[in-house]
């Protein structure tokens, strides 16, 4: 199973599952039952770095703001520190985009790191967001521009692969289409019935 595509999927029985995350590239991780690590230069080492994180996330222009690397809080109090410093500030178009993915990922944090999920389970929570904040139906896929500067990671492979794995979703799918949809591009419909065949 992989993580991109384990929306849908009981994740309780994908412990040992390997994980391939496309974002991350094309290695394979094994998932063990045991709680995810984080990185310990992410967690606060002392109430100085706290602050100066706060007031970095209230002053910060946008560009300054898309750059600040967000720590696992530990706390709730934590959390909404984080939250309070980037929803109680002035705004601008452009920074009003990070304060919202901020606040967000200061509580992923907190709550991955609060129920020691591991990174197959975090994996799998982050993109069930992106599903449901895009309102999301159907499959859907991740792949990182930087991997095309490496050859072992194929994008283009990859991009094959998971339209193959697709298909008979998209089959389904297009079958459904043609029995409910009464009008359509003629267009559309020849496509519908390729898909559907």
């Amino acid at each position: 199973m992989e993580a991109l595509f384990c929306l849908g999927a009981d994740v309780s029985k994908a412990q040992t599952a390997p994980v391939q995350d496309r974002t991350r590239g094309s290695r394979s991780t094994p998932v063990s039952g045991r709680a995810f690590i984080f990185p310990s230069d992410r967690l606060f080492e002392n109430d100085m770095e706290h602050k100066e994180l706060l007031e970095a996330l209230r002053a910060a222009d946008e560009a300054g703001l898309r750059e600040i690397p967000i720590p696992f809080p530990k706390t709730q109090d934590e959390t909404l520190e984080i939250i309070r410093a980037v929803t109680e500030r002035e705004h601008d178009y452009g920074t009003c985009v990070y304060a919202m993915s901020i606040a967000a990922q200061a509580a992923f944090n907190y709550v991955c790191t609060t129920l020691g999920t591991t990174g197959f389970q975090a994996s799998c929570a982050d993109l069930d967001f992106v599903r449901r904040n895009r309102l999301l139906k159907g499959p859907f896929a991740l792949y990182k521009g930087e991997d095309m500067l490496f050859p072992q990671y194929d994008i283009e492979a990859q991009v094959r692969e998971t339209l193959a794995e697709w298909k008979p979703w998209a089959k389904e799918e297009a079958a459904k289409k043609l029995a409910e949809v009464d009008h359509a591009h003629p267009d559309v419909i020849d496509h519908w019935q390729r898909l559907a065949a």
